[in-house]
């Protein structure tokens, strides 16, 4: 499957702050994605808590036993929780340096340049063009 979405490799600075956004972007929706998934984890467990407290079948030992497991999950979640921000916080930040960085790069040194040769290109080729025009070729008959 050939993609038709290309990187590019003609600048690293160029390079350099798409990839800083997209792992600023990245680091946002990782964020708010395992939140969502830690609260979804932690709404789960407290419902299977209820259930296995009002089930009359189960012997008293095994109630508590079945919902200790339930606040262990409960509680490594809660760790993972207070770390989790912390690290999107690095990868956003570096995404951010790495963005900043070659946007700043990209659009104060090499652009400049870049435009002020296509402006030149395109000026020469315009008057190649005005040249070629006063030599007009006239058709034999």
């Amino acid at each position: 499957m050939n993609s038709t979405l290309s990187i590019p490799t003609d600048n690293p600075y160029k390079l350099m702050a798409i990839i800083g956004s997209v792992i600023f972007i990245l680091s946002l929706y990782f964020l708010g994605y395992q939140t969502y998934r830690f609260n979804d984890s932690v709404f789960e467990s407290l419902e299977k808590i209820s259930i296995i407290s009002s089930n009359v079948e189960l012997s008293e030992p095994d109630k508590d036993y079945r919902i200790a497991i339930e606040e262990r999950k409960i509680e490594i979640i809660e760790n993972d929780r207070k770390f989790l921000p912390f690290g999107c916080a690095i990868f956003s930040a570096i995404g951010l340096f790495l963005g900043f960085y070659g946007f700043r790069h990209w659009l104060i040194e090499v652009y400049p340049v870049e435009d002020s040769m296509r402006k030149a290109q395109l000026k020469n080729l315009e008057l190649s063009n005005q040249e070629r025009s006063r030599f007009k070729v006239k058709k034999r008959t």
